[in-house]
């Protein structure tokens, strides 16, 4: 009677060979608290129709190694925008957008962008809806 030799007899020598047992995942870069400069994140939300009107406007600061996180409510409370930005290493920031909108009409919408963006640059993200979509531009600087 012949045995057949197990998977592992055959996996492991080439797993070993290749490295790929070797070493761990490692774990993501946290900022480091100490000697961080303050960024500024400017935004801007804007009705996509052709106006290209401001719907909400402003800028949030952060200082120091964590992220922040703010929300913007119109008076009539029919926008309201809430972003959290979390610092990444180097001059990057992640900031995660909650956004919803309600029309006198009834209508409304929820978005939630993710975007990262780089110390002095700007990037946007759009979303088609409500007469024409939206846009948002962050700016990082």
């Amino acid at each position: 009677m012949t045995t057949l030799p197990s998977f592992f007899s055959f996996a492991l020598p080439c797993l070993l060979a290749t490295g790929a047992c070797a070493t761990a995942t490692p774990t993501p870069k946290l900022v480091e608290p100490h000697d961080v400069a303050p960024l500024v994140v400017d935004y801007r939300l804007t009705n996509r129709a052709a106006d290209g009107a401001l719907i909400v406007g402003g800028a949030m600061g952060l200082w120091g190694a964590h992220g922040g996180v703010f929300k913007h409510v119109t008076p009539h409370g029919d926008v309201e925008l809430s972003f959290e930005a979390l610092r990444m290493p180097g001059e990057e920031v992640m900031v995660l957008v909650h956004y919803k909108e309600s029309s006198s009409e009834g209508a409304r919408m929820e978005w939630a962008p993710v975007l990262v963006v780089k110390r002095n640059t700007e990037t946007s993200a759009i979303v088609d809806s409500l007469g024409g979509g939206r846009e948002l531009t962050l700016a990082l600087r």
